[in-house]
């Protein structure tokens, strides 16, 4: 899983037992877990010691890097079957959209929901007729101020 604390727990059984182990890192925001010292220590560790580090993205891979962590790594990306979801079969005059939001709504936003909202918002003030739902699926520090601004 992430580097932290699964990553770092499978380094030291690496050390201790000769364990190989992979890491699949998807977290976003780890920049800002990286300012602190003791987690950039634990990070570096962890990333080292991995017999392969496995990144959602290059994006991701290039920021762990700039960050100056070292280690073998692999692209994964998250692979969506995009024919079971063809919008071209949609019916062209459907005036009907169902969207999904999957994400942690917690205090660094880095899934772009606090965008969404006033966009999807201003979309349906301009389009009356279209008929739009959108289900959230998550938690976090800032459910309730997404509650009261999707309720406005």
């Amino acid at each position: 899983h992430i580097c932290y604390p699964s990553g770092f727990a499978a380094g030291v059984f690496k050390k201790l037992f000769g364990i190989p182990y992979v890491i699949t890192e998807h977290m976003s925001h780890i920049s800002e877990y990286a300012e602190r010292l003791y987690n950039r220590l634990l990070f570096k560790f962890a990333y080292s010691n991995a017999d392969r580090v496995v990144t959602v993205s290059s994006y991701l891979q290039n920021e762990l890097k700039e960050l100056g962590f070292k280690f073998n790594n692999e692209i994964i990306g998250n692979v969506v079957d995009v024919r079971k979801y063809d919008v071209c079969k949609r019916k062209r005059d459907s005036r009907e959209f169902n969207l999904l939001f999957i994400g942690l709504l917690d205090i660094s936003e880095v899934k772009g929901l606090q965008y969404l909202l006033p966009a999807l918002a201003a979309f349906i003030k301009g389009n009356p007729d279209i008929k739009v739902k959108l289900s959230i699926a998550g938690g976090g520090e800032k459910q309730e101020s997404y509650e009261k601004q999707c309720r406005e």
